[in-house]
């Protein structure tokens, strides 16, 4: 088994990166962020990004532009799965902690 650190993302820092999934299902939706950037002017830095949403009650994509100043969208957000460079797609998953108000990483 593997040791080390646990690890976990705050509500206040946390931002998807590209390839990041992120799965709300109260509204049965997994949102996968097709893109993630940053812009910075002087000392004001913004993330911003676009999520595509998959829901198995719709056939069409949902898309979602989201920015640093408003994390509305992490709201509902139970599973968060980090996407980690490779030449395979491979994942670090973070599940919800009431008690702590944090996703803490998942051993899988």
């Amino acid at each position: 088994m593997a040791r080390g650190r646990t690890g976990s993302l705050s509500r206040n820092t946390y931002f998807p990166g590209t390839g990041d999934q992120l799965e709300d299902p109260s509204d049965s939706v997994v949102w996968e962020c097709v893109r993630s950037n940053k812009f910075t002017e002087g000392e004001v830095t913004v993330q911003y990004g676009l999520l595509r949403g998959k829901s198995s009650e719709s056939d069409s994509d949902l898309w979602l532009p989201i920015s640093s100043d408003d994390k509305k969208f992490l709201g509902g957000i139970t599973m968060i799965r980090r996407a980690i460079s490779g030449d395979e797609p491979t994942f670090r998953s973070y599940g919800w902690n009431e008690s702590t108000g944090t996703w803490r990483q998942v051993r899988e």
